[in-house]
This record gives structure tokens, C-alpha cells and sequence, in this order.
């Protein structure tokens, strides 16, 4: 099993309100990134994870304009690889659009 994890948020500073979800990778990877944003309680133990999206990269890219989470105050948010990323890629950003309740 895949263990690495990306946080995104230590911690939120207020509730929000995730909108859409953008990753890319630096170039088409031969074996395509998959992995899930959630939010837990703590980066510390995870507790009560919770999907926001799966991210299934194809062709090194995933969008989605369709989401609709809200995630409370102090909530950490992260990227949790199910896969190991391709060791040719050099880089993976994610850009998570939301707006504070």
C-alpha cells in the first residue's frame, strides 16, 4: 500500500467550501497518477478521513469543475497517493478553488 501523503491544508483557519479541483502533472506520465484529496480531523492519525474527490489523472491532468464539499473549520486537508507517481514526472500541482462559508 501506498503510504505518501501531500498535505494541502494543516489546518483550515475557517469553514470552506470546495468548488473545483485542477491537478496536472509536468508531462503525460506512463503509468497515469491516481489518488484522493480528503480532509481528516488532524495530518496527525487521519482520523475521520473523508473524500473530497478521487483524482484519476489522464494524460497527466484531472478537472473538475462539479464539486460541492464543505469542510468544517480545523480540518486538514491532503492528497493521499494510491499508486507510486511515475519517477519521470518532475512535478504535480493542485489548485483547489473554494470560497469560505
Amino acid at each position: 500500500m501506498v503510504s505518501t501523503i501531500i498535505p494541502i491544508f494543516t489546518k483550515t483557519a475557517a469553514a470552506l467550501h470546495i468548488k473545483s479541483i485542477e491537478f496536472r502533472c509536468n508531462a503525460d506520465p506512463t503509468t497515469e497518477v491516481t489518488g484522493d484529496i480528503k480532509y481528516a480531523d488532524d495530518l496527525i492519525g487521519l482520523a475521520n478521513p473523508t473524500l473530497i474527490a478521487a483524482i484519476d489523472t489522464a494524460a497527466g491532468t484531472f478537472s473538475s469543475g462539479a464539486i460541492n464539499v464543505a469542510v468544517a473549520s480545523g480540518k486538514a486537508i491532503y492528497l493521499s497517493y494510491d499508486t507510486n507517481p511515475d519517477a519521470a514526472t518532475k512535478f504535480h500541482a493542485c489548485e483547489i478553488a473554494f470560497t469560505y462559508d
